[in-house]
């Protein structure tokens, strides 16, 4: 088996660097207009970000809702219902608390 050879240190010669320098100056020369234009692939990227950034948000509230659910749980705690055997049906009789009673009188 040959040994592998050592791997060349990069370096860069006058005239690439200076090439370099010439491409990055014509870059930078270069309209806003066209460096910062709309493209489909741009557009498409953006909504995919949002739609992250939307479920983190989601997420975060969430797990607030919870931990703050569970801390006025703790403050408060639910009363205690009463099961009913029979079910709701036999307190029909009972007339509403929140509606009033009139006497009907006769019209005239």
């Amino acid at each position: 088996m040959e040994e592998a050879k050592p791997k060349r240190k990069y370096v860069m010669t006058p005239e690439h660097r200076a090439k370099v320098i010439a491409n990055l100056g014509k870059a930078r020369q270069a309209p806003k207009e066209k460096v910062y234009r709309k493209t489909e692939k741009r557009y498409r990227a953006n909504v995919n970000n949002l739609g992250i950034a939307n479920a983190k948000r989601r997420q975060e509230a969430e797990q607030e809702a919870e931990t703050l659910r569970s801390k006025m749980e703790s403050l408060f705690p639910a009363p205690e219902v009463p099961s009913f055997t029979r079910g709701i049906s036999s307190t029909r009789h009972l007339p509403c608390p929140h509606t009033r009673t009139h006497s009907k009188r006769p019209p005239g």
